[in-house]
């Protein structure tokens, strides 16, 4: 082989690590926020199921955090009324802040008024 051989086999080699160590950090990148999102949706559902399981609730505005175990994340419930007469939507949204960024996720259900838990289904979620 000639130098010239082996500087390029060198460039080619050095250029598919590069692409290999992007493709791990991206990888990485990815199983983080869906770690995020999971902490988030289980966040949602803890605390849409414990405004669900009260016999009644007030309609209105709530909102708190989750303290330690959890400090960049917060909560917001609503409680509203929908056009049936004796049916409440009930949303919660979990803030979740990376950095300067917030991430919001999103649980609604419907409750009728004066029963325990009913279903409930994903609001979607905003990046």
């Amino acid at each position: 082989m000639t130098l010239l051989e082996v500087l390029v086999a060198l460039v080619l080699v050095g250029i598919g690590l590069v692409a290999i160590l992007q493709a791990l950090g991206s990888c990485m990148q990815a199983e983080i926020r869906a770690q995020e999102r999971q902490t988030e949706s289980m966040l949602a559902a803890e605390k849409l199921a414990e405004i669900l399981k009260e016999p009644s609730i007030a309609k209105g505005r709530d909102s708190g955090d989750y303290g330690e175990d959890f400090p960049d994340h917060s909560w917001e419930a609503e409680i509203s009324n929908t056009q049936v007469l004796g049916l409440d939507l009930v949303t919660v949204t979990v803030r979740h802040k990376v950095g300067e960024k917030e991430r919001t996720y999103e649980l609604s259900a419907l409750k009728r008024e004066g029963q325990g838990q009913t279903t409930a289904g994903p609001g979607g979620g905003a990046p």
